[in-house]
């Protein structure tokens, strides 16, 4: 059987304000937290790259710096051996820095969720 569609929901004619980033950051506290996105090279890497601009686009307003750390599986290993390295390859161990940094109130840190997680995992 066909069934037509329903109509369309009626809209107010009134539209909402649009939003006044200059007065939101006014409002918002003077010493305001950075905000720490970490860079992976699993599988949010599209996501990791099409959100992160955006973050920063939203945090502009605000006068919120936005920092990208890099805790992708080379970027661990290279942290582990910088005895083998010089002092241009270095690196230093993002993830711990970060769970120290979690530790604290004023943290402020996007870490997008790995999706090769396995069925079993998914389901918890």
């Amino acid at each position: 059987h066909f069934h037509p569609p329903l109509p369309a929901p009626k809209v107010p004619a009134s539209q909402p304000a649009p939003l006044d980033f200059p007065a939101m950051a006014a409002m918002a506290p003077k010493k305001a937290a950075k905000v720490t996105y970490t860079y992976t090279d699993e599988a949010p890497m599209l996501a990791t790259h099409a959100l992160f601009p955006i973050i920063k686009a939203f945090c502009c307003h605000a006068d919120v710096p936005v920092e990208l750390k890099d805790i992708s599986v080379a970027g661990r290993v290279i942290a582990q051996f910088p005895e083998c390295l010089t002092a241009e390859q270095q690196a230093g161990d993002i993830l711990s820095e970060l769970g120290r940094l979690a530790q604290r109130g004023e943290a402020n840190i996007i870490k997008l969720p790995n999706v090769s997680a396995s069925i079993p995992q998914l389901k918890e």
